[in-house]
Order: C-alpha cells, then structure tokens, then sequence
C-alpha cells in the first residue's frame, strides 16, 4: 500500500504541480475541514505564479494561523481511536469494526498529524474573494471562526453558517437541500469576460438570456483603434471629450464610449445605436420593437475600462484603482453602513475601502440612482445586498480579479 502523507509541505510539492498542469482557463478552490488549509497553500502558489482563483470556498475549517488546541495525533493507537469520535468525520461503520479500523489506522493518523502540525505562522492575504460556511454547532469552527476567514482576502468574504451542524457524512441527513441550494445560486448565473483580443477580433456576438458578459479592455493598448472609431460618438459626445483636460481622462472617455457603441451594434444587429438618460444620467439602449432588451453599464479608472451587458436585466459595474487616500476612514464613516466601517477600520489600510466603494457604487449604478440616495441604506456582506437587515431577493455582486483594482459588478436576476 502507498505511504500517506503526513507532512503538508510534501504533499503541497507534488499537488501543485498536478494542478498546475490541469489550468486552463477560470477555476475556484473549495477546501472543507483540513481541505481548507490545504486549498490555502495551493493558492498561495498558484498566485506567486500568477493565477488567482475566481472564488476560494472554505468549510467547516478554522483560520490557518491557528494551531490545533487539543491534538490526538501523538496519543496511543487505544487512545487515538477513542478521539476519533470528537470530529464525527470518520464514519460509524469503520469505528466500530476493529478489523476495518487497524486498517485505515495510519492513513488517519498520517491525516491528523499533517493537519495537527500545520501551522501558518504568516498571514498571507489572497487576491481571490473568500466564501466561507461552517455549521453553527460546529465546535471545531463555529460562526465567529469562519468570520476570521476575512482577514486572508482582500476582497470582500462572505461568512455563512446554516443550521445544519456539523459537515460531516455522519451528519448528511440533517441538511436542507434547499437551504444548500440557495447559499450556493453564485454558481447559476453565466458570466463571461472578454478582453482587447476578443474586441479586435469580434464579428457578431449573442447574448442569451441569463447570460452575463464582461468587457475588461486596457485603453492604453489600442490608443490608434480608439481614434480611427471616433466617428461612432455623437456629436455631444465628441464635444465632452474636449471638457476633459488631461489626455488619460480623454482616451477612458473615449474607449468607454466607442465600445458600448461597437458591442451594442454587435449584440443587436441594430446600425445605428442611440442612447438614452434616464431620470439620474444612466445611459440606456431602447430596443425597437421585436428585439430583446440588452441592459448595459461602464466604468474606467487607470489603465481599464469595464463594461457590462446582459438581456432584460439590470446591471452595473464599477472599477476603482487601489491607492492611498488619507481620508478613507472618515469617508467610510460618513457614507457606508456601520458594519462596513468597522470592518475597514478592523482591516487598518485603504484598500478594504475601496473594495466596498467599488461593490456599492456598482450596484447603485444597477438601480440607476447614482448617489442620490447615498451609500448608507444598504450594506455589502460578500457578495449579497443588505437592506433594512435583509438580503435584497435576486440581487448578487461579482468580483471582477484585476490586480491593484477594486472592481465589482452587480447583477439582478432575472424576472425580480
């Protein structure tokens, strides 16, 4: 039989190469008990290597910084399998069969000495969003543990904990199915990201219902293309481009302004793109009779220009350049939720600031509303709305990874 592990470094070594190979294209961890610490490691290799996971997902496991405070791995093997039934993972039927249980004995010892001897002494912040659920009678990671998991992003994290108890086999049958569906719905919605290639490259585009497409393009990269399309603006439009003093102010201007234009003519079949305001200055695309609605938003700071689309939903997006901004707490105090200000106080830097900005103004820029409600009437937790404490039915927000930026779209399911 193959020797376990039982050493996480060891194990680490080989597991990240084996990924390695497998990454093609977007992919998220999901680490449940020692699994968690685990996936932690992997994506802290992963992203020294420049990838960065959509979503890291973590459950029933606490922080990695914090040792084991009753380890078995040492005891005995009478007293170690008498300790085995304090973490209900090991089912019944191998605990009560001795001849089943002298068998699998050292691959779970080797388990809990890897996972009992595994300590994180340096915290290392991700670049990947968190999601984190526990079981609120998990006594191995209750609520307030999983809440810790904030500290290792520097996105926004959600903390859930269901009613089910513990994550465990032993426990299956407890669990609502509903209840695991809904903390889970992230995954239904189709999201599709495309960049300057794509745009070069493009022909006719389709957009189906329920589908979300995200255009993340550098306009430093296609200054010349920008100016050859000038012709697509209005001529209000061409003008405003003058307003703006400075020549990185004009081409974000512009690149925002020809794309939606170029995408919408793509997306539609419809030659002539006029846009509208609405009552707060959102631009809107009304469809002629016959054709499907197509919804639409922009955003640009820095080098990027973020723009959305979608079918008869509503959407925003917005994206903010990282950088210091002495006023950042006393701004966080004034305008978001007292939760949100705490947290960015507990975080001690700007940039859990600008994550927050980024996800609220994306979804008041959904609404249409712009600032004329403020920011404080509804709070971000992860990737949920917040209002009068409930979660706002349909609504979901989407972190958008681009290193430096705090970026976030915000999307209404559709028929809410």
């Amino acid at each position: 039989m193959e020797k376990p592990y039982n050493n996480m470094t060891d194990m680490l070594d080989e597991l990240e190469e084996t990924i390695w190979k497998c990454i093609r294209g977007p992919y998220a961890f999901w680490g449940h008990s020692m699994g968690g610490k685990i996936a932690y490691e992997l994506e802290k290799r992963l992203e020294k290597r420049g990838k960065t996971a959509q979503c890291f997902l973590v459950s029933g496991s606490r922080i990695p910084s914090i040792p084991e405070r009753n380890p078995i791995y040492h005891l005995p093997d009478d007293e170690f399998k008498k300790a085995l039934g304090r973490f209900e993972g090991t089912p019944k039927e191998i605990l009560e069969n001795q001849e089943l249980l002298d068998f699998f004995l050292p691959m779970l010892r080797a388990d809990f000495t890897m996972d009992e001897t595994y300590h994180d002494k340096k915290l290392t912040v991700l670049q990947s969003p968190i999601e984190a659920f526990g079981g609120r009678k998990d006594r191995e990671a209750d609520e307030e543990a999983m809440k810790e998991w904030r500290k290792y992003t520097k996105r926004l994290s959600t903390a859930i904990c269901l009613k089910v108890g513990i994550f465990t086999s032993g426990n299956r049958k407890k669990m609502s199915c509903q209840k695991y569906r809904n903390a889970f719905w992230v995954f239904q919605m189709k999201i599709e990201s495309y960049g300057n290639r794509e745009l070069m490259h493009m022909g006719k585009l389709e957009l189906h219902t329920g589908e979300v497409h995200i255009w993340k393009l550098r306009w430093r990269e296609l200054e010349t293309f920008w100016e050859w399309h000038k012709p697509l603006l209005e001529k209000e439009e061409y003008q405003k481009v003058k307003h703006y003093h400075f020549y990185e102010d004009q081409m974000r201007y512009l690149t925002g302004k020809i794309a939606v234009r170029m995408l919408l003519k793509e997306y539609s079949g419809v030659d002539k793109i006029v846009l509208r305001k609405g009552k707060y200055g959102k631009l809107y695309w009304k469809a002629p009779p016959g054709q499907k609605e197509i919804t639409f938003n922009l955003s640009h700071s820095g080098e990027w220009v973020l723009t959305i689309f979608a079918c008869q939903q509503a959407v925003g997006i917005d994206v903010q350049k990282i950088g210091e901004i002495p006023e950042y707490m006393e701004i966080a105090e004034k305008f978001f939720a007292t939760e949100e200000a705490a947290e960015i106080r507990e975080a001690g830097n700007s940039e859990r600031f600008y994550h927050y900005w980024a996800a609220k103004e994306a979804y008041l820029k959904a609404l249409g509303i712009g600032l004329n409600r403020g920011m404080g009437f509804f709070s971000v937790r992860g990737n949920r709305i917040i209002e009068n404490g409930k979660v706002k039915s349909g609504w979901k927000l989407y972190p958008i990874l681009i290193k430096d930026y705090a970026a976030y779209a915000a999307v209404q399911e559709k028929g809410r």
